[in-house]
């Protein structure tokens, strides 16, 4: 009977035990759902103030066109970085960054998908002033151009990238982002990395804003530009900003002068890269979108990603992610 009773006890301790060991199993996974709820619920939210802050910056980019639309220098309202403004629960902020003071990779081509040969060479003169190998050129040219007939000194068609490990095909169209050139021959992460301050890709060819742009730059794309003529307009740039070609040519050695062509060099940005973020709750959303200001239009948005919480509030002269 004792033997029957300490079995029952036992039985019972058991029960108890695995009713105790359910019960909290139950409501870890109660909690686990109720926080995995709260933070899809607070991304949300952060992807909505993130969206938002970026409709803010694309509509004080047209506000800037329309105010005074002639001319872009780094002093403008939109270039000045905003931090942790306060929102409901959170915090928003973010940066905005011209791209045209950069060499647009994609003026290698034409409209057409044919070579531009003033786009060629000043990719050349740009790789030789950043001691990077000439052929690259020949093998980003190949990449973007519409035909499949290799460029010499360097050049690669299908023919090379179909024997690759995996295999693929030439794009024979301009890049869509810098990423792409990790695919193009002779393009390594330490090459893209270096040339990234300098470059930048935009959906049509675009010309260098010299309110904008760095000494080696201008070079690239100025033919005949010394190197301490390039750093004096840069200063002068910092210092007065150019309202418009003319008065950059004023400043121009007289063999370079006939260079600066519209095409070429500018004093306005219709390209931007913008980085908003967002923090809202326990979370944090940061993201990164290309805009495309046009005349009179609400800037576009060329593509738009996630992006890593570094890029969140750059500092407006720094070389892009």
């Amino acid at each position: 009977m004792k033997q029957q009773h300490g079995v029952a006890v036992i039985t019972a301790l058991l029960v108890v035990a695995l009713v105790t060991a359910v019960t909290g199993f139950i409501a870890w996974r109660q909690q686990l759902w109720l926080r995995t709820v709260e933070n899809q619920l607070n991304l949300a939210q952060a992807r909505g103030i993130a969206r938002a802050a970026l409709n803010l910056v694309r509509a004080e980019l047209q506000n800037d066109r329309n105010r005074d639309g002639k001319y872009d220098y780094p002093g403008e309202a939109w270039a000045v970085p905003i931090q942790g403004i306060p929102v409901e629960q959170g915090t928003a902020g973010g940066a905005v960054r011209d791209l045209q003071g950069r060499f647009n990779l994609n003026n290698l081509v034409d409209a057409q998908g044919s070579k531009s040969a003033r786009g060629f060479e000043s990719f050349q003169r740009l790789l030789a002033l950043l001691q990077l190998p000439p052929e690259l050129a020949s093998a980003l040219l190949d990449w973007e151009d519409k035909d499949a007939e290799t460029v010499a000194d360097g050049g690669a068609e299908d023919g090379y990238y179909l024997g690759l490990n995996p295999p693929y095909r030439a794009a024979n169209q301009p890049l869509a982002e810098l990423n792409n050139l990790y695919r193009v021959k002779g393009f390594t992460p330490e090459i893209v990395a270096k040339l990234a301050p300098f470059v930048c890709v935009l959906r049509k060819p675009a010309a260098v804003n010299v309110n904008f742009a760095t000494a080696t730059v201008l070079q690239a794309v100025l033919p005949g530009l010394a190197s301490s003529d390039a750093a004096l307009l840069v200063q002068k740039a910092r210092n007065k900003p150019y309202e418009n070609i003319d008065q950059l040519r004023q400043d121009l050695p007289d063999s370079v002068r006939d260079q600066a062509v519209e095409a070429v060099i500018d004093v306005r940005t219709d390209y931007f890269e913008a980085v908003t973020y967002a923090h809202f709750g326990n979370v944090t959303l940061s993201l990164t979108a290309q805009l495309s200001r046009a005349e009179q239009n609400f800037p576009q948005i060329v593509w738009i990603r996630r992006s890593d919480l570094a890029e969140k509030v750059p500092n407006s002269q720094a070389p892009l992610p």
